[in-house]
C-alpha cells in the first residue's frame, strides 16, 4: 500500500514539474501547425525554455514509433551550458526525426533549401548550430557536443582570379552512427563522416573520410586527419561509473585492461534515458 502511495505521489509531481518547466505555447504550435492531429495530440515534441521560430513553411516529419516527448528541445543534455541565448529555429525545407531526440538550449537549426534528419537517440549539445542548404543526415546515436557547427554550406561564391573558376558553395553532410564530435566541431560541406568517429575539440571536419578508414578512428586538427584507429566511445553510464571508481580505487594504474573488440551498445541504457518525459 504504501508502495502505491508513493508511485501516485510521483506521478502528480513529475506532472505538475512539467507543467511547469515545458514552454506550452513553442510546445503546440510546433505540434498542431506541423504534424498531422492525431499525432500532434500526443505531443511528441517538447519544447523547455526558450525557442524563437522564425519560419515554419518547411516540413516536421517524425518516422517511425510516437509517443510523448520523443523529441526534447531546449533540455540542457551535456551538463555544459555554454549559452544563454535562446534557440533559434528556420525549418523552409524537411527536418526528420527518426526517433528519440535531445536537443539543447541555445540550439539554431536551420532548413532553407535542402532536408536535415536526425537519427535514433541523437544528442546535440547547447550552442550547437545546424544549418542546411544541400542536405545533412545525422546517424543513430551520435552525440554532438557543446559549441558545433553542422554547415553544408561556405554561403558566399569564392572565385580563382588566375583561372576565373568559381566552386559550388553547398555540398552533403553525411555523418554515421555512434560518433562522438567534441566540442567546437566544425563540419563543412562534402564531409563524410564513418561510423564510431571520435573527433578532437576545435577540429574543422571538411572531406570525405571514408577513404581514409571505415569506422571506429579518432581525428583531430584543422582540417582534421586520424590520430589513432580502433577507438570507441563508452556510451554506457553504468560503465562510465565502474571506471571512474575504478581509477579513483586504483590511483597508480593508467590503464584498465578491458576485453578486446567492440563494446555492447547500452541500447536499454541509452533509450531508457531518452524515454523519460520530464
Amino acid at each position: 500500500m504504501r508502495e502505491y502511495i508513493k508511485r501516485i505521489l510521483r506521478h502528480i509531481y513529475h506532472f505538475f514539474r512539467l507543467l511547469w518547466l515545458v514552454n506550452w505555447r513553442a510546445t503546440i504550435r510546433l505540434n498542431f501547425r506541423k504534424l498531422p492531429f492525431s499525432t500532434a495530440c500526443k505531443l511528441p515534441i517538447l519544447v523547455y525554455g526558450k525557442l524563437k521560430i522564425y519560419d515554419l513553411s518547411g516540413r516536421i516529419i517524425i518516422r517511425g514509433p510516437v509517443c510523448r516527448g520523443l523529441v526534447k528541445v531546449g533540455r540542457n543534455v551535456d551538463s555544459h551550458y555554454s549559452t544563454c541565448l535562446p534557440g533559434q529555429w528556420t525549418i523552409s525545407h524537411d527536418l526528420i526525426f527518426n526517433g528519440h531526440i535531445m536537443i539543447s538550449g541555445g540550439v539554431t537549426i536551420e532548413t532553407y533549401k535542402g532536408p536535415l534528419e536526425l537519427g535514433r537517440c541523437c544528442v546535440i549539445g547547447s550552442g550547437t548550430m545546424l544549418k542546411s542548404q544541400y542536405g545533412i543526415i545525422i546517424g543513430d546515436f551520435t552525440r554532438i557536443a557543446y559549441g558545433c557547427v553542422i554547415m553544408d554550406t561556405n554561403m558566399h561564391f569564392i572565385k580563382d582570379i588566375e583561372t576565373g573558376r568559381i566552386g559550388r558553395v553547398t555540398g552533403p553532410i553525411v555523418i554515421g552512427q555512434r560518433c562522438w564530435l567534441n566540442p567546437g566541431t566544425v563540419v563543412s560541406k562534402n564531409a563524410v563522416v564513418p561510423d564510431y568517429t571520435i573527433t578532437g575539440r576545435n577540429s574543422l571536419v571538411n572531406k570525405d573520410y571514408s577513404e581514409q578508414y571505415t569506422s571506429h578512428a579518432f581525428i583531430a586538427g584543422a582540417p582534421a586527419k586520424p590520430v589513432s584507429y580502433h577507438v570507441q566511445r563508452i556510451f554506457s553510464n553504468q560503465m562510465e561509473g565502474d571506471l571512474r571508481r575504478y581509477f579513483e580505487e586504483n590511483g597508480t594504474r593508467i590503464v584498465f585492461q578491458g576485453v578486446k573488440g567492440e563494446e555492447e551498445d547500452p541500447y536499454e541504457e541509452i533509450v531508457g534515458m531518452f524515454c523519460y518525459n520530464y
